[in-house]
């Protein structure tokens, strides 16, 4: 399935997965949803924050039927889609698990993805989140970085979006896919205490578990049990 055949461009919305997913019942497969400034961006856990203009936000329709494990697949192919457009522009991006994108440790994209459906996903929407014009994050300063900081010239964020819709379709090799995600990844090879024991991460599945292991055994564990944040604090 190909994104981007169907495009709406809005100057202001509160959020483009909003947008999507309450006309999710008229929508085209593929259909993506782009405005220059959202009002309530949203992440992970209900985090919002302020979208202004000079950034590239965008969400995108998929209409298919997939099982709840699958679902994290789709955080892996759009977040080296992500990295795929920013090489393109001699920058090296990093995955900090499970949906943000990193440079020089520092956030430049985030990726927000909501289902419907129970025990099977009927559809999704991605959304998509890129610092592409910024030059001031206020209080984040050290902590997000955009396209145009490190590049010391602005962008336009439509042509960006052509080059990510491009990038997306073409990515269609499964295996390809899924060791781009594991090379860029951050927390491959980081040390964790689990159940009072030290292990070392030594993978993410398909579906987002992950795999550690030490020199006495290996398991693997549910993303959502453990809290991953104080890896990246160094």
């Amino acid at each position: 399935m190909t994104i981007g055949k169907n495009i709406l461009k809005f100057d202001i919305l509160d959020s483009t997965n909003n947008y999507l997913k309450e006309r999710i019942d008229n929508l085209i497969d593929g259909t993506i949803c782009y405005a220059l400034e959202q009002t309530n961006g949203r992440g992970r856990r209900e985090n919002t924050w302020k979208s202004p203009k000079g950034n590239l936000y965008f969400s995108f329709f998929k209409n298919q039927q997939i099982s709840r494990e699958e679902v994290f697949f789709e955080t892996i192919k759009t977040s080296v889609a992500i990295i795929k457009l920013l090489d393109n522009y001699q920058i090296n991006a990093s995955v900090k698990y499970p949906n943000d994108i990193l440079v020089n440790s520092k956030k430049i994209a985030g990726i927000l993805i909501e289902t419907t459906g129970v025990k099977l996903i009927d559809s999704l929407v991605i959304g998509v989140g890129l610092n592409v014009n910024q030059s001031d994050f206020k209080d984040l300063n050290k902590k997000a970085i955009s396209i145009a900081l490190l590049k010391n010239q602005n962008f336009k964020t439509e042509e960006l979006l052509k080059e990510f819709i491009k990038i997306y379709n073409s990515l269609n090799e499964l295996d390809y896919i899924y060791k781009e995600y594991l090379n860029r990844s951050l927390i491959i090879g980081k040390e964790i205490r689990y159940e009072n024991q030290k292990y070392q991460i030594a993978g993410i599945f398909l579906n987002g578990d992950i795999l550690i292991k030490n020199e006495k055994t290996q398991s693997r564990i549910l993303a959502n049990n453990f809290d991953f944040q104080y890896l990246y604090n160094d």
